[in-house]
């Protein structure tokens, strides 16, 4: 009877003890996550160790360690109680059953304790990665000086729109149209440009073509001008856009309704070459992508730049006659119509000369016969023999 009483009051002992330790661990355990799980709570607690050592999440994500408690003989003790922390609760939190969540980017460490033995697990938190982009519009159409302005998004694998991620534009043509850091797209000249949109490895891209802005109206200045034959004289092209605005990055094609009358070259230099008449008029005309002006150009006489008579020289004897002719020249060598010449002779008494250019031989010797008008002369030999 006496080894009853012993073996129940040794019970209670050891009964009361296991209360008293439940309750210093408990205490414990509002302090960091701690398990409990059923078993001996006398087993002696060798090694802890926690698997996966080495984990890499992202942020929101969850991650379940295990944790093996072991004896001095390797056995496993499934009854050991574990407590759970983090190092830095920033950046992931641990619950009572080893689920990391990670809460912000960095690397932190959690480790698993029980019996006075611990182990601890290596902890790296990312940020969710980037799954796609999507730009916005995916093609436009724009002309030159202006600009498009284009957006894009970024998604994780859950098509969750990421607000935090930077993004990179650029060009694949920048003669054509540039794209600044916002998405703005600036049109520069006609072609296609891709403008692309990328964060971190992944991009997407929208078509950009660009056209040149229609032309309005086109205007020739000045719309009037008179010049001299064998002169020329310089048109300019007003292009304008719908709004008013000046184009200066066209090709002009100009022509003339007379050529006979005046010339105009590509870049709007007009030539005078009206011969033997007073006057001439042609319209010069200006074109451009189906749009057109003019201006009338009237070809007047020039002023005379020399005289020229022929024959230059000849031989009489005395007594013969022979006619010269004189005409008035332009800059440019072209014939000028004149109403009259004056003539004469450096020496009648050699050879004279008429009011119409006729040389009368006189005597032996050489005389100039001059031809003259407005000022300007010219002059022909006359060598008189036997």
């Amino acid at each position: 009877m006496m080894r009853a009483v012993e073996t129940r009051g040794q019970r209670h002992l050891i009964a009361a003890e296991r209360m008293l330790r439940k309750f210093l661990l408990a205490g414990a355990c509002g302090a960091v996550a701690c398990s409990d799980a059923t078993g001996t709570a006398d087993d002696v607690v060798a090694s802890v160790a926690v698997t996966p050592p080495t984990s890499t999440i992202t942020v929101g994500a969850e991650l379940p360690l295990q944790v093996v408690v072991q004896d001095a003989t390797g056995q496993t003790i499934t009854g050991a109680q574990v407590f759970w922390s983090v190092r830095d609760p920033g950046i992931a939190s641990v619950s009572l059953s080893g689920v990391v969540t990670g809460l912000a980017i960095g690397a932190t460490q959690v480790a698993a304790s029980a019996g006075g033995k611990s182990a601890i697990a290596a902890i790296t938190v990312q940020r969710v990665p980037v799954a796609s982009v999507v730009v916005r519009p995916t093609s436009a159409d724009v002309t030159t000086g202006n600009r498009v302005q284009f957006s894009a998004t970024v998604y994780d694998s859950n098509q969750i729109a990421l607000t935090d991620r930077s993004i990179t534009w650029s060009s694949s043509n920048e003669a054509v149209a540039t794209v600044d850091s916002t998405g703005m797209a600036t049109a520069v000249s006609p072609g296609v440009a891709t403008i692309t949109a990328t964060s971190e490895v992944k991009s997407d891209a929208a078509s950009l073509t660009v056209t040149l802005v229609p032309v309005a109206t086109v205007t020739v200045e000045p719309s009037t001008a008179t010049v001299p034959s064998g002169s020329t004289t310089t048109l300019t092209a007003r292009v304008t856009a719908q709004n008013g605005g000046v184009l200066t990055d066209r090709v002009v094609t100009w022509s003339s309704s007379d050529p006979s009358v005046a010339t105009v070259s590509s870049t709007g230099v007009v030539s005078a070459v009206v011969t033997g008449a007073l006057v001439g008029t042609a319209t010069i005309t200006a074109s451009i992508e189906g749009k057109s002006g003019s201006a009338s150009v009237t070809v007047t006489v020039g002023p005379i730049a020399s005289v020229r008579v022929t024959p230059t020289s000849t031989s009489l004897a005395i007594g013969a006659k022979v006619d010269l002719t004189a005409a008035a020249l332009d800059a440019a060598g072209n014939p000028i119509s004149v109403v009259s010449f004056t003539w004469a002779s450096s020496n009648p008494a050699i050879a004279s000369v008429d009011g119409d250019g006729q040389v009368n031989a006189k005597k032996e010797g050489t005389v100039t016969i001059t031809a003259i008008t407005a000022g300007t002369s010219g002059s022909a030999t006359v060598n008189v023999t036997k």
